[in-house]
Parts: structure tokens; C-alpha cells; sequence
């Protein structure tokens, strides 16, 4: 009987060592020194504990029931000690994490009201640069109507100018199509297949003047805006087929599936004329063209409106690309979260 109380007591001393040695861990995760002088109190008990129970297997063995019965005294009295502080040391912590949690949640929200103001008057101050804009368009087309009778100095000039409003309205005009994304914040579950399509009917003529073939592999129903999931598949759709090899009909695959984390992933590959290795890490910037202006028009918005979308639902998105191959798209959406709720 002495033999088996032995060895139940030692291996309480095993676990006694080993919680001793785990708490040395929690003093690096601690930056309040209240909180460490709690623990290293704690940690004193333990230790008292563990010589304690040492003592008990050598009384147990000598087989002296006084000295037994005050150690065993002893040890219940620190035991009782051990809770009581351990109680209030995680009353204390979780009064903090409280405190923090209530500060932090009011930090969150001023951040938030702040960001869709933000981007509300950026969005209306957009609007508002249009009129001036095409003010100057309608002024430089107008003069253009006395072509006879201006120099050819003033010509060049009227030339640049209206070059110049035509750019910046086509900037204004980008910039509100990003801002755009995430005021529509209603979410449902949507039928991916059915979107594709109605994204594929959208686009028919570039499709068919490309000699396109989309292959829509079988999609699953996901938590989503509709129309801003529409603009990450237009994008990235539209994307495959202006960057296409002059040689080859573009070829694009749509697919999805359950990655590590338990989410959709989808993929969109095309065929096309990929992107270099270098370039890969500006993909996804705003008016970010990694191709030349002079042969593929566009502001370079496209991917940054992907990117917005796919993280305004919770999601990341990535690229991986074969310079001269192709390139295949990835981002994966968070059903866990609610646009709504992350617009607030």
C-alpha cells in the first residue's frame, strides 16, 4: 500500500516540476509587473508544494504518522492559499482584458466611423471633380473649332490639354469605381456558377472576339456581396483575356477548393503572357500597370478593386505566374465574417 501512495505521490511531484518550469514560460508573455510578481508568488507555492510532497514520501517510508499528519496539514493550508491567490489573480486579469477589450472596442469604432468618412468624401470629392473636368473638355473641343485661325503653338497646346482632361477624368472616373467597393455591404448566400455566368453573358463580346473558352469547374454557394463578387470575376476574366499571347486563344480555368484553413479557395488560370517575378509583389497596388501603356490600355485598377473586394469579406488574395505561360490567380472568402459588420 506504502509503495503505490509512493508512487502516486511522486508523480504529482513530476507534474508539480514540470507546471514549475511552464510558468517560467508565462513571465516572457507578461509586460505588467503586477501580473509577474502574481506568478513568481504562485511560483514560490509550487515549489513549497513540491518540497512538501518530497517530505511525504520520506515520512511515508520511515513510517513516522506525527510528522506525517503535520505535513499533511501544511500542504492543505498552502493548497488552500494556492487557490485563493490563483482566483484572484485571474479576477485581476480579467478585470484588465475587460478594461482593455471596452477601450480597444471604442478605439475600433471611432477607427471605423473615421475610415467611412473618409472615404465617403473622398468618393463625393471625385464626384465633384468631374464638373470642373469636363468644363476644361468642353472648353478644349470647343476651341478646337477655331482650328483656322490659331497658331500651331496653340494647337499643340488645345492637344495637350484635352489629352490631359481626358486622362484625368478617365483617374477620377477609376478612383470612384474603387471607392466604390464595400458600400453596397449586404451580403447572402450566393450561387457562384450563376454569377460566373451572368458575368460571362456580360462580357460576351470581348469574349467571343478573343476566341475566349472559360471552363467554369464545379463552384460552391459562398456568403458574399453579389454585384462586388461579379467585379472579381469581370476583373480578373477581363484581365485573362487583354493580356493574352497574340499566338494562342485564351484559355481560362475557374476553380475552387477547401484549403488548410477550412475556407473556399477559388482560382482563375488563364494562358496568357504572365507576369515577371519581379513585378509580382506591385500586382495588386493601385494604379499598378506591369505592362507597357503604349500596347495594353487600362489605369491599372482592376487587381486593387480584386483585392479590396476579397478583403472587405474577410479573404486574401495571391497570384502565382510563369512569365510567357500564364498566370493563375487565388483568394479565398470568409463566410465567418460579415461585410456589414467590418463597415460599421
Amino acid at each position: 500500500m506504502d509503495v503505490i501512495v509512493i508512487l502516486f505521490i511522486l508523480i504529482g511531484v513530476t507534474v508539480l516540476v514540470m507546471a514549475i518550469i511552464r510558468t517560467y514560460k508565462i513571465f516572457h508573455l507578461l509586460d505588467d509587473a503586477g501580473f509577474r510578481k502574481g506568478w513568481r508568488r504562485l511560483q514560490m507555492l509550487m515549489s513549497l508544494f513540491l518540497v512538501g510532497y518530497v517530505g511525504s514520501v520520506y515520512i511515508i517510508y520511515i513510517k513516522d504518522q506525527a510528522i506525517l499528519q503535520w505535513i499533511l496539514a501544511v500542504i492543505f493550508l498552502f493548497g488552500a492559499v494556492f487557490v485563493y491567490k490563483v482566483v484572484s489573480l485571474g479576477i485581476e486579469v480579467f478585470d484588465k482584458l475587460r478594461a482593455s477589450n471596452k477601450n480597444l472596442g471604442k478605439q475600433m469604432q471611432i477607427l471605423k466611423s473615421r475610415n467611412e468618412q473618409l472615404t465617403q468624401a473622398i468618393y463625393a470629392t471625385t464626384h465633384d471633380l468631374r464638373e470642373p473636368i469636363n468644363t476644361v473638355l468642353g472648353c478644349s473641343n470647343l476651341m478646337t473649332n477655331y482650328d483656322a485661325n490659331l497658331e500651331p503653338e496653340a494647337k499643340k497646346l488645345i492637344h495637350f490639354s484635352t489629352k490631359a482632361a481626358d486622362r484625368m477624368a478617365e483617374l477620377v472616373s477609376a478612383m470612384a469605381d474603387y471607392l466604390s467597393v464595400g458600400i453596397e455591404s449586404t451580403r447572402e448566400y450566393v450561387n457562384t456558377s450563376e454569377i460566373l455566368e451572368e458575368v460571362i453573358q456580360s462580357m460576351n463580346g470581348s469574349v467571343s472576339h478573343a476566341n475566349a473558352r472559360i471552363e467554369i469547374k464545379n463552384l460552391p454557394p459562398v456568403n458574399a456581396n453579389k454585384n462586388e463578387l461579379k467585379r472579381v470575376f469581370q476583373n480578373l476574366i477581363s484581365n485573362a483575356i487583354k493580356y493574352r499571347r497574340v499566338e494562342v486563344d485564351p484559355q481560362i480555368e475557374i476553380s475552387a477548393t477547401i484549403n488548410h484553413d477550412n475556407k473556399w479557395q477559388f482560382e482563375v488560370r488563364d494562358n496568357g503572357i504572365g507576369i515577371k517575378e519581379k513585378d509580382i509583389p506591385k500586382a495588386f497596388q493601385l494604379f499598378r500597370q506591369l505592362h507597357p501603356k503604349e500596347v495594353y490600355e487600362g489605369m491599372g485598377l482592376g487587381l486593387s478593386i480584386v483585392r479590396r473586394v476579397v478583403e472587405l469579406h474577410g479573404g486574401n488574395v495571391w497570384l502565382q505566374s510563369q512569365y510567357g505561360e500564364g498566370t493563375s490567380f487565388f483568394f479565398t472568402l470568409d463566410n465567418g465574417l460579415i461585410m456589414n459588420d467590418m463597415l460599421k
